[in-house]
């Protein structure tokens, strides 16, 4: 179902490539393709998730070997001491911490001999309860991963919306274009009625109010037509700023085809949509850290303790080679711990992780359902405008019908002037309806693929996990 909606999408998309044969010509798919390359939106949610990747670099550090060189040196009234070591640890997944060092120290008397110390050592230590285990140790990574996946759910859905403003927009661009172009028509068509009715008031077979309304229609068509040229100028800057491009770039538009999607049943369209929609698979991920985040939580009402394990060997003697030589052996078992015997600070932090796991279902339920409803309501709208389109057609073909009857009725002298002027302001109003229901019908298919997550392809990953 997925791919059929992205397969037909690309395949109504295609044609409008084919139509470049003008140099400055921009079709819809080039302009797409250049609004996902420059769009400043999609810019920072790229800086975003690139941002939320370094977090978990940081979170995963944590486990990283460490490596750590010391050297000391000291001075007495009537001795002096020179040290180096180093040390190599590294904490493991269950909050175990392994490290092992080896140091020397050469200390020179005035009085007595020089005397090397050596010691090599390893020491364990594992926390116990409250902070042992992956569960615990891993959360921040976890969290990390998870704000990840949200910012580049957040970068798919930005790429998405902006797919669907930049067609709304290049509709609007082309409605203001053609309403322009229709007025300027009206202008000329008035202008020569003008002439005419003019002359025939001086012949006596008009009045001159039939003038007069001729003029105050030319007056509000010259109006219209001021409002429109600007208007194309805003929805190309408009545009423009879509595309991540300087404000006064114009674009030569072309009308692209209309969407004719094959509906699939609303509640198999709702499926898709549940299936697909990257803040359904976000909402559901929060309940998966909310939940997880409420057993960690809950390991705070367990007591603290950790257990230490060291064993050191010692080496020493006047020679340096001596300190190479371990002579002691000193074994250390220890356990220790941390509890609280007034827990109600972490009872509070448990309970309120339990309230957050709720809230987080009850915002996945919300979106489930905006969700189900979008799709009934674009899915509607996709029908309506094709209806509505039809509609307007038809009107448009008889009020042009109408318009050129009434011409040529008023040109034989078989009519007057006011049922010019109607049938202008009628062809208008149909003329205005068809250009809107047009843009309207166009744009509805797009709407369709949003509210389905099939617009654009989506990585797997941050779809819904089915298990």
């Amino acid at each position: 179902m997925t791919a059929w909606f992205t397969t037909c999408a690309c395949l109504c998309l295609l044609p409008g490539a084919l139509l470049a044969a003008d140099t400055n010509a921009l079709p819809l798919p080039d302009a797409i393709a250049r609004a996902l390359e420059n769009n400043q939106r999609v810019r920072a949610a790229q800086l975003s998730a690139q941002s939320s990747a370094l977090g978990i670099e940081q979170a995963d550090a944590e486990f990283d070997y460490r490596l750590t060189p010391a050297a000391e040196t000291a001075a007495g009234s009537d001795a002096h001491s020179v040290g180096y070591g180093v040390a190599l640890g590294r904490k493991l997944a269950w909050g175990t911490d392994v490290s092992a060092g080896a140091d020397v120290t050469h200390t020179e008397f005035d009085e007595a001999d020089d005397v090397n110390v050596g010691r090599v050592s390893v020491r364990l230590d594992q926390p116990l309860f409250r902070q042992g285990g992956k569960l615990v140790q891993l959360e921040p990574l976890r969290l990390a991963q998870s704000r990840y996946k949200q910012s580049l759910r957040l970068l798919e859905n930005t790429k998405a919306d902006l797919v669907l403003d930049v067609a709304e927009r290049y509709e609007r661009v082309l409605r203001a274009e053609h309403l322009t172009a229709s007025e300027q028509q009206t202008v000329l068509r008035l202008e020569k009625l003008l002439r005419l009715t003019s002359a025939r008031e001086r012949q006596g077979r008009a009045t001159h109010l039939d003038v007069l309304r001729v003029d105050l229609l030319l007056g509000q068509a010259r109006g219209r037509l001021s409002v429109n040229q600007e208007q194309v100028a805003s929805q190309q800057r408009a545009l423009a700023e879509l595309l991540g491009e300087a404000p006064t770039q114009t674009y030569v538009l072309q009308r692209p085809p209309r969407l004719d999607l094959d509906l699939p049943p609303p509640d198999l369209a709702a499926a898709t949509a549940l299936s697909n929609r990257l803040e359904y698979a976000q909402a559901l991920q929060d309940i998966t850290d909310a939940r997880r985040g409420e057993r960690v939580a809950g390991r705070q009402l367990w007591p603290d303790l950790r257990l230490t394990t060291r064993v050191e060997q010692t080496g020493a003697g006047p020679r340096q080679a001596d300190a190479f030589h371990p002579e002691d052996t000193l074994w250390a078992v220890g356990l220790t711990g941390d509890t609280d015997l007034n827990p109600r600070r972490a009872r509070a932090s448990y309970e309120a992780a339990a309230v957050n796991t709720s809230a987080a279902e009850l915002d996945a339920e919300i979106i489930r359902v905006r969700i189900i409803r979008d799709v009934y309501d674009q899915l509607g709208a996709y029908r309506r405008a094709g209806l509505d389109y039809e509609l307007a057609e038809r009107n448009y073909a008889l009020a042009r019908k109408r318009r050129d009857l009434a011409t040529r009725l008023y040109d034989k002298g078989r009519t007057d002037s006011m049922s010019v002027t109607d049938a202008e302001d009628a062809f208008l109003s149909a003329e205005n309806a068809r250009y809107t229901a047009e843009a309207e019908a166009s744009v509805a298919g797009y709407r369709v693929l949003r509210a389905t997550g099939t617009l654009i392809a989506y990585p797997d990953e941050l779809k819904v996990q089915v298990p």
